[in-house]
C-alpha cells in the first residue's frame, strides 16, 4: 500500500513539472520566466509593443551600385533604429517585385520598402488591405504607397539637358542646334528624367530630339542599341546622347569606345565607377553626370518608416542630386570615397 501511495505522489510531481514547463514555453516572448505567488501576470499588450519591427526591403537591381548603396544605407539606419530587415533582389523584374510584396504580406512583416512603378499598384493594394504600409523609394509607384523617398527625377533630367544646351552653344559658337538622342525606358524614373531633359530644349526649335528605347535598361542592351545608332549615323551627324540611368550612360560610353567615336558628346545620370572614370578621362566623350545620393535615400527611407510606425504621414521626401563634370570629378570622388568606406560593412 505504501508503495502505491509513493508511486502516486511521484506521478503527481511529474505531471506538475510538465505543466510548469509548458507554461514557461508559452510565455517566453516578452514575459518573465518565473512569477512569484500573488503577483499579477504581465499584460500581453505590453509584451507585443516591445517586439522588434520587421521591414522587408526589395532591392530593385542589386547589380547596380546605386541600389547597393541604397540598401546599405537602409541597413545601417535599420540597425541604428533597432529594426529587423530582410533584403531581397528583384534584379529589374517588376513581376518579382510584386511577388516579393505578396510574400511579405503572407509572412506578416510590419512594413515593406520597394522601388518601382504603377505596375506594382495591385500588390501595394494587397499590402494595404493587410494593414502593412508600403514605402516607395527611388521611382514612384503612385498614391497607393505610403510615401516616396527619391531624387527629383524631372529636375535631374533638366539639369542634364541644360548642360547639353551649353555643350551645343560651345560647339556652334553660341547657337543651339543639332541632333540629340535620349535613351529612355518604360519605368517611371527614366521617363521623368527624359521628360525633364526634353523640357530643357523647349526654347530651341533648331534642335532635333530623338528617343531611343533599348530592349532592357542594362549596360549590354544599351550598348547594342547605341552601336546600331552610331553605325546608322555617320560622324558629324549626331551631337548629343543622354543616358537616363547608369545602364544607358555606360552602354553609350561603351558603344562610343568600341566604335572609336569621339564626336558625339554624352551626358547622363548616376555615378557608377565607369561613369566617373570616363569623366576623369580627358579623351572620353562623356562630359557630365547627375549623381544621386543613394546612401541618404536608404537612410531616409528607414527614418520615414519610423514616422509611419509613429502614425505620421510621409508624403514625398526629396533628396538632392549633384552635377559632376570633368572639372569637379576628382573632388567629388574624394568626398564620396570616405562615405563609401564608412558604409562598406553594410554592403
Amino acid at each position: 500500500m505504501k508503495k502505491l501511495v509513493v508511486m502516486i505522489l511521484v506521478l503527481a510531481m511529474m505531471i506538475n513539472t510538465m505543466a510548469c514547463a509548458g507554461q514557461t514555453t508559452e510565455t517566453a516572448v516578452g514575459a518573465p520566466d518565473t512569477q512569484n505567488e500573488g503577483e499579477e501576470e504581465a499584460e500581453p499588450e505590453a509584451a507585443s509593443e516591445e517586439e522588434t519591427k520587421r521591414i522587408y526591403f526589395i532591392n530593385s537591381i542589386r547589380a547596380m551600385d546605386y541600389f547597393v548603396y541604397i540598401e546599405a544605407g537602409a541597413k545601417r539606419m535599420a540597425e541604428k533604429m533597432g529594426y529587423e530587415m530582410v533584403c531581397v533582389d528583384a534584379n529589374g523584374d517588376t513581376t518579382k517585385q510584386s511577388d516579393f510584396i505578396s510574400q511579405a504580406v503572407v509572412e506578416g512583416y510590419d512594413a515593406i520598402l520597394v522601388g518601382g512603378d504603377a505596375t506594382l499598384i495591385p500588390a501595394v493594394e494587397e499590402a494595404n488591405a493587410a494593414g502593412i504600409p508600403v514605402l516607395n523609394y527611388d521611382s514612384p509607384i503612385g498614391a497607393e504607397a505610403a510615401g516616396l523617398v527619391a531624387s527629383d527625377n524631372m529636375m535631374m533630367g533638366k539639369q542634364a539637358g541644360e548642360y547639353a544646351v551649353e555643350l551645343l552653344k560651345e560647339k556652334y559658337d553660341g547657337e543651339v542646334k543639332g541632333r540629340v538622342i535620349y535613351i529612355n525606358f518604360p519605368i517611371a524614373s527614366m521617363q521623368d528624367r527624359c521628360a525633364g531633359f526634353v523640357e530643357a530644349f523647349a526654347e530651341y526649335p533648331d534642335v532635333v530630339l530623338e528617343e531611343q528605347v533599348p530592349q532592357a535598361q542594362f549596360v549590354d542592351e544599351c550598348s547594342i542599341l547605341m552601336e546600331n545608332v552610331l553605325t546608322a549615323n555617320a560622324e558629324g551627324t549626331l551631337d548629343i546622347v543622354f543616358g537616363s540611368n547608369s545602364g544607358a550612360a555606360l552602354g553609350a560610353i561603351a558603344a562610343a569606345g568600341s566604335s572609336g567615336r569621339t564626336d558625339v558628346m554624352m551626358v547622363g545620370i548616376d555615378d557608377e565607377d565607369g561613369q566617373l572614370n570616363a569623366l576623369k578621362d580627358s579623351e572620353s566623350p562623356y562630359y557630365m553626370t547627375v549623381a544621386q545620393d543613394p546612401i541618404t535615400i536608404g537612410e531616409l527611407s528607414i527614418e520615414a518608416i519610423g514616422w509611419i510606425f509613429a502614425g505620421e504621414e510621409v508624403g514625398n521626401v526629396t533628396v538632392d542630386a549633384r552635377v559632376v563634370t570633368k572639372d569637379n570629378v576628382k573632388e567629388f570622388v574624394a568626398n564620396e570615397q570616405q562615405r563609401k568606406d564608412d558604409i562598406a560593412p553594410y554592403k
